[in-house]
């Protein structure tokens, strides 16, 4: 059995200080991926994003590109107002010279 004089004089002590040590390069290992894994992140969400921004108009392009073929193929579905309905209007032109009748 161990004497308590021995423990005073580092009989734990020398492992104390491996735990200490060890847990600090423990600590620079996960400091360290932890900077590569926000640096890979970065990257790919700028990759990504460069990615989103340059399809856009490729993809708006292509949409205009078949709402106009639809409507050459179709043209009654054409969003467009017959020409003898009524319109009405609001506001204070009464008439061609604007005055009261």
């Amino acid at each position: 059995m161990a004497e308590p004089a021995d423990t005073e004089t580092g009989g734990e002590k020398g492992e104390a200080e491996q735990e200490s040590t060890a847990k600090l390069i423990l600590y620079a290992i996960l400091d360290c991926l932890a900077v590569i894994g926000r640096s890979i992140f970065a990257v790919l969400s700028f990759f990504w994003s460069m990615v989103r921004s340059c399809c856009y108009p490729v993809k708006e392009g292509f949409a205009r590109c078949v709402d106009r073929y639809k409507e050459w193929k179709t043209p009654y579905t054409r969003k467009k107002s017959a020409s003898n309905v009524p319109q009405f209007t609001y506001g204070p032109s009464y008439g061609s010279s604007g005055s009261w009748p």
